[in-house]
Order: C-alpha cells, then sequence, then structure tokens
C-alpha cells in the first residue's frame, strides 16, 4: 500500500529536474565541534523541559522559507503570505513533544559533519513506536549564535526546505500563472506533476498492470528522483522479488542513504530476512554516530530469530549506554525468559525496578512469567520484590500504644 507521505514527497522531484530548485553552495565550516554538541544537549534540555520558545527560536525559519522562495522566484505578493503563515503556524516543539511516546524518545545522539556544516543528530521515538532520526544543519546567526537554517528527515530522505518547497509549489505555480504564461520549465513541471498523479492513483486503487504501464511512461530522470524512489519501495513492499528490486535500484542511485535502510527495516522483518535487518541497522548506527535504541531494536530481531544470548547482550548494551531506556530492560527479561535462563530474568526485573520503581502488576497472573516464578530464582525474586512492597518501621518509632478499653470491658470477668 503505497504511504501517501512518499505520494506528495515526490512532486519535489519534477522541480529538481526542471533547474528551478537548487541547494546552495557549501559554506565553511559553521563551529567548533563542541559548539555544535553543546547546542544540541540545550536542544533537547529545552524540549524535555517544556522550553518550547526557546527550542522554536533556535530554527532560522526566515531561512528555511527564504531559501525556498527564492529558488522558484516567488512573486512578492505570495512571498509575504507564505512567510507569514509559515513562521504563525509552525511550532516544532509542541508537535515533536506531542508525538513523543516517552522522554528517552527525543534523544541528542552526535555531531556530523557535511558540506563545511555541523550536523546535530537526533533520534525521534513516537508514541506508535515509529522510529526517526533528523540531522539539525546549524549556521552561526546574529552575534556568531548558531542556529538551525534546515533539518534532514531520515523518513522522508530530503531536507526539511525540500518538504517546504514541495508545499509551496502548487500556490507558486498558480501564482506565476496569473502574472503570466508558465514557462517551459513551469509547463514541463505541471506535465510531470500529471503524469505522476496518475500513477499515484492507480497504485492506491490497487491498479496493478495500469500502474506498471504509467510508470514506464514516467521520464527517466523522474523515475530516478529519491522522492519517487523511495514511493516505489513502499509501492512493492508486499511483492518479495519487486521490493528487492526497488531496494537495490535506490541504493544504486543513493549509496549510503539512510533513508532506504529505515524504511525497509519492517519489510525485512516482517518476510523474516534478519541478517538484511542487522545490515540495515548497522548502517544506521555508523550514520547517527551511535545509538542504544537501535541495540534494542537488535535485542528485537535476535529474540525474532530465536538467539536468546545475542539478544540479551544487545539489549544490555543498551542499558549500559541509557539506562533510561525502559524498553531494553523489557527485551532482556523476553529474551531471558524465553531462554529459560531465569537467573538473568531476576537479574533483568532487579534492574528495572531499581531504575523505574517497583513493579506494580500482578506477575502471577501473566502466564509468560509461569515457569520463571516457579523456578529457584523466581521465588527468591517475588519474595523479595513482595517484601519491599512491606512499609518498614523505624527502630526508634514508638509503637502503638493499647486501645482504651470500653467501659463494658474494664467491668467484664477475666478471661482467666
Amino acid at each position: 500500500m503505497p504511504n501517501p507521505r512518499r505520494t506528495a514527497a515526490a512532486a519535489l522531484a519534477l522541480a529538481l529536474l526542471c533547474g528551478a530548485y537548487a541547494e546552495e553552495p557549501a559554506p565553511a565550516p559553521a563551529a567548533e565541534e563542541k559548539d555544535a554538541a553543546a547546542f544540541g544537549k540545550r536542544m533537547e534540555a529545552d524540549l524535555l523541559a517544556g522550553r518550547f520558545a526557546e527550542f522554536d527560536a533556535a530554527f532560522d525559519l526566515e531561512a528555511m522559507a527564504g531559501k525556498v522562495m527564492d529558488a522558484y522566484a516567488a512573486p512578492a505578493d505570495y512571498r509575504d503570505g507564505f512567510m507569514k503563515g509559515f513562521k504563525s503556524r509552525l511550532g516544532m516543539g509542541k508537535q515533536i513533544a506531542s508525538q513523543l511516546g516517552a522522554a528517552s524518545g527525543y534523544k541528542f545522539l552526535s555531531v556530523r559533519k557535511e558540506g563545511g556544516d555541523w550536523r546535530a543528530v537526533f533520534r525521534l521515538v513516537v508514541a506508535t513506536g515509529g522510529l526517526n532520526y533528523q540531522e539539525y544543519i546549524l549556521k552561526p546567526g546574529a552575534g556568531g549564535k548558531l542556529r538551525i537554517h534546515d533539518l534532514f528527515v531520515y523518513s522522508t530522505g530530503e531536507l526539511f526546505s525540500e518538504t517546504l518547497a514541495r508545499i509551496a509549489l502548487p500556490g507558486l505555480l498558480d501564482a506565476r500563472k496569473r502574472e503570466k504564461p508558465l514557462s517551459a520549465a513551469d509547463q514541463k513541471t505541471l506535465e510531470g506533476l500529471k503524469a505522476l498523479q496518475a500513477w499515484t492513483e492507480a497504485l492506491h486503487a490497487h491498479q496493478a498492470e495500469d500502474a506498471e504501464i504509467l510508470w514506464e511512461m514516467l521520464p527517466d530522470d523522474l523515475k530516478k528522483s529519491k522522492a519517487v524512489q523511495l514511493q516505489r519501495i513502499d509501492s512493492v513492499e508486499g511483492e518479495p522479488e519487486g521490493f528487492r528490486k526497488a531496494l537495490d535500484d535506490f541504493a544504486l542511485l543513493y549509496p549510503g542513504d539512510p533513508a532506504r535502510d529505515l524504511l525497509s527495516l519492517d519489510a525485512y522483518l516482517t518476510r523474516k530476512e534478519y541478517l538484511s535487518a542487522l545490515d540495515s541497522i548497522e548502517r544506521l548506527d555508523k550514520r547517527v554516530g551511535g545509538d542504544p535504541y537501535l541495540n534494542f531494536l537488535r535485542a528485537n530481531i535476535y529474540i525474532l530469530w530465536e538467539k536468546y544470548a545475542e539478544a540479551k547482550a544487545a539489549a544490555a548494551k543498551a542499558i549500559d549506554a541509557e539506562p533510561a531506556l525502559q524498553d531494553a530492560y523489557l527485551s532482556w527479561i523476553t529474551a531471558t525468559l524465553k531462554a529459560k535462563d531465569f537467573a538473568e530474568t531476576a537479574k533483568g526485573l532487579e534492574r528495572f525496578e531499581k531504575q523505574f520503581g517497583r513493579i506494580e502488576a500482578d506477575l502471577t497472573k501473566e502466564i509468560e512469567y509461569a515457569l520463571f516464578l516457579a523456578s529457584d530464582a523466581g521465588k527468591a525474586w517475588w519474595k523479595a520484590h513482595e517484601a519491599a512492597a512491606v512499609p518498614k518501621v523505624p527502630e526508634n518509632e514508638p509503637k502503638d500504644a493499647p486501645a482504651e478499653k470500653t467501659p463494658e470491658e474494664k467491668t467484664a470477668p477475666d478471661a482467666k
């Protein structure tokens, strides 16, 4: 089933083909590595503390939107309206925070340099479990203070300014048409949009034969564009041979691009292609500079693969690197339960409670814990777990005085 997000994303590729959009030449290095790292840590702290005004202020919206408006030579009235609406509606901090499932879902990971600029790399895990990464591209603003001039989003495989350009494209062409006839490049863009729309409509309607015919009719340059290639991968996810070919074609056109690895993980797991999934995670791990969450994913892959020792080892690495990553403890516990390594299950439960507090769920009612709780290690853990729930009375605290007897008790005959 094609992804509507990627369906829309393909529109930008047309402008790229027609020369309407071009990325600026790489500038001189934006800052020192330590400055970029400090910036990343502040962004994480601001978002998790709910300081959204400070978080949003780091984004140079004028630069992002201006880059698009300049590249498309937007008419003045359209430019003014677009810039005003863009800046008034975009609240990056609240948008990100509203999607997170836990504090560990937003994490500054590393900095990397590309094209002369430092990029701060962040992990995003939404409440539904979806994983994404973003790279904030940093440049000095007024007074040399670092600001975000653009960001690269792994799930879309494009810069945010490119996404913005895609959104602005229909309105821009309409504004141009009102001023004067469209140029040959603009007309080519419109024709490409119509062909692309026909192809995507056939995909959504599950008209495979029509979609194949329309695909062959698309211009070669358009078919090779990243946005269209990503949409093609999504459209053939349920076809093993077609999916593999689409991935290979993308890898040849865009070697090392992280979008391919991120978007192919679920398909690999569905097909039980565990080695391919681990290879994708390895490439992502190198790109982002190391992420404990990826060790959690490795652990889950090994559990599906029934390699429980490897699963527990991967979960342990994730926990050691990021103790607040709750999901990694659950992977440790699951792997050891399945391996019947109940001493390690007990250890995992102990580490979980030490980090997050007492487990309130009654595990005696959970079928997957039955054998564990029947084992010596399980009985010992349960005894300590239950004992910890009983409040302790300090030795120096006075004991309650005996209750005053009622008049009837005072006059009643002694039982002796």
